[in-house]
């Protein structure tokens, strides 16, 4: 991710586990988050990896407003390639939340 003047944010490069890259991280929060295992996140499962993240709770409305964006049932939920998909958006940053959820890695 680059700052404001384009140069690289490394604010949690030096945190950061090299020896797992984007997809891998998102796999591995995914997983942890997927609590019946069933490879989709549900409204409680992806309001968990929010709150844990981003410290704020999912509303129901925001949840169909992600269900829709992803063309998805809001019962059937989210799956990894989604959750992928969100953090290739601006301002998201896959390793500051992959260390808020595994802060010892």
């Amino acid at each position: 991710m680059a700052s404001e003047d384009g140069a690289p944010d490394s604010s949690h490069a030096l945190f950061a586990d090299p020896s797992l890259n984007m997809v891998d991280k998102c796999a591995k929060i995914f997983k942890h988050f997927d609590q019946d295992n069933d490879d989709v996140l549900k409204f409680e499962e992806l309001a968990a990896l929010q709150l844990a993240t981003a410290g704020t709770v999912l509303t129901r409305k925001h949840w169909k407003a992600v269900c829709m964006a992803f063309e998805v049932s809001d019962s059937e939920g989210i799956t990894l390639e989604h959750l992928q998909l969100t953090y290739k958006t601006p301002g998201a940053s896959v390793d500051a939340d992959y260390l808020k959820i595994f802060p010892n890695s």
